[in-house]
């Protein structure tokens, strides 16, 4: 009996989520930008009681919607204050948005293969994999975005599917702030190609739904005024699409679609063909190809145009390529896939002789255990041959679309545990655990704060006292207290004890 329809299939895509969620969490350091950032603000909303003002280091702090500082205060408050506490909301969060893929498709499609290969998709998509683990608006995000589709697409089905639509846009508000805008302007296409006014269980749902944000909106109105919308709009959305923080990327317009290329592996070879079949499918009528294709293209156009880019900005697209490229597996195999395949294979003897050539020719891989660094990318690369064959002989896509999911899944889980890819910097974590809690903690930095403020994050995120910034030239004549810095900023005077030296980090105690 082929995988997709026995009854293993979908506990091994929940093993192999669960798997992918965890793998490694013994060791998960978070970085100081964002992550720590965004942990310290819920740290202060459960030391303060404040649920409504996010605060950091006692100042309040508009940049970001409130959802991911709840969710991780609810952690710290159940579980205690630590890394994978606070990761712990958006590892379960990407779980959610694993089962909603499969749960949309099963919707449209009542297929358990087509369900399997959404999830699957999700599950294993090289960006989303990346930004499960890491505390970041973005993956709590895509849960409300799921029950828009999920409102939208199963009106058709039962009227009653239109009350998702409204909470879950205004739980997207609270997670994105005005990029919820922006997801709405890209489902407005499919609402005008229904040609037909939403019914009394959206409009009400759209009600009810928006009034948490709109509740916590007029509160930060009401309490800080213009300051709130100068910082919250001005500055994080207007300043970011018509100026952007950095440096015009060299790409330009082209900055996703050249990324996702990387970004989206292993499912990037597959997706141009999914796309086009899916214009096919919306042009013959059919609703779901419809709101996929025009969602991903006027999304896509969009953070195309604006001047800031992030790759996870894309992340949002993962959800109709999902859907699309499960609906491609069910077409059979066409000469077209023999190049898709023969692409694989070339990617996969590129990584291969790669992952040879390095210790032949003693390259520099300046990563942490460059050997098993190596090992993990070889299976990716293999995994990417086990795929390509199948593809390149015409086997049926499902086949191929398990064996790339199943690869590349399997060889990141081994990498995650091996690797530890999600501890940022575990010698920070380490230094920081042995200040006392009451003690008052000095961060060595050369430049001062504005010059590396993700060093200040990661430690201000893990020492309960006070924290603050010295130049290296004031350590010999500072006050007592708790040092903490790199090795060759801080050299410890005639009577300090040098408490810890780990990773290149340095703790220093001054009676």
């Amino acid at each position: 009996m082929p995988l997709s329809s026995s009854r293993v299939a979908p506990w091994a895509l929940a093993l192999l989520t669960l798997l992918l969620a965890f793998a490694g969490s013994d060791a998960m350091s978070l970085k100081g930008c964002d992550e720590a950032f965004y942990a310290q603000i819920a740290k202060e909303m459960v030391q303060t009681g404040d649920w409504i003002t996010p605060h950091y280091a006692g100042g309040p702090n508009f940049e970001k919607p409130p959802l991911l500082f709840w969710l991780v205060a609810a952690s710290f408050s159940l579980f205690g204050v630590g890394d994978f506490q606070a990761r712990l909301p958006v590892l379960l969060a990407g779980m959610l948005v694993v089962l909603a893929s499969a749960g949309i498709a099963w919707l449209v499609r009542r297929d358990v293969r087509t369900a399997l290969v959404a999830g699957a998709v999700t599950a294993t998509t090289g960006l989303f994999l990346q930004v499960w683990h890491q505390v970041m608006l973005d993956v709590p995000a895509l849960v409300p975005l799921a029950g828009m589709v999920l409102g939208l697409l199963g009106q058709t089905r039962d009227r009653r599917f239109g009350w998702l639509v409204g909470p879950s846009l205004g739980a997207l508000i609270l997670a994105k702030g005005a990029l919820a805008g922006l997801i709405a302007f890209a489902c407005l296409p499919y609402l005008l190609w229904r040609r037909r006014w939403p019914d009394r269980s959206l409009l009400l749902g759209l009600v009810v739904g928006l009034l948490p944000a709109i509740a916590w909106y007029g509160a930060m109105h009401g309490m800080h005024g213009a300051d709130f919308w100068r910082i919250h709009l001005g500055q994080q959305v207007l300043e970011r699409a018509q100026s952007g923080l950095f440096a015009k990327d060299p790409l330009g317009p082209a900055f996703y679609l050249v990324h996702m290329l990387g970004t989206f592996l292993p499912w990037s070879l597959v997706i141009p063909a999914a796309v086009l079949a899916g214009f096919r499918r919306a042009r013959a009528g059919d609703g779901a190809a419809f709101l996929a294709t025009s969602f991903l293209t006027v999304f896509l156009v969009v953070i195309s145009l604006m001047q800031t880019k992030f790759e996870h900005y894309a992340l949002p697209l993962l959800l109709p390529v999902a859907l699309l490229v499960a609906d491609w597996v069910k077409e059979p195999p066409r000469a077209g896939d023999r190049w898709i395949g023969g692409s694989y294979l070339g990617l996969s003897l590129l990584v291969v002789a790669a992952v040879v050539a390095i210790p032949l020719m003693r390259l520099p891989l300046e990563v942490p255990q460059p050997a098993w660094t190596l090992v993990a990318v070889g299976a990716l690369g293999l995994s990417f041959a086990w795929g390509g064959w199948a593809c390149w002989r015409r086997m049926d896509r499902a086949r191929v679309a398990f064996r790339l999911a199943a690869g590349v899944g399997l060889s990141f889980v081994a990498a995650a545990q091996l690797l530890h890819l999600w501890d940022a910097v575990p010698a920070v974590r380490q230094a920081a655990a042995q200040v006392p809690a009451a003690a008052e903690a000095h961060l060595v930095l050369p430049g001062g704060l504005g010059r590396d403020f993700c060093t200040y994050s990661a430690l201000r995120f893990r020492l309960p006292g006070a924290l603050d910034v010295v130049e290296p030239a004031q350590v010999p004549h500072g006050p007592r207290g708790w040092y903490v810095g790199k090795a060759e900023h801080l050299a410890a005077r005639p009577g300090d004890r040098l408490v810890a030296e780990v990773g290149g980090w340095r703790l220093v105690e001054r009676p």
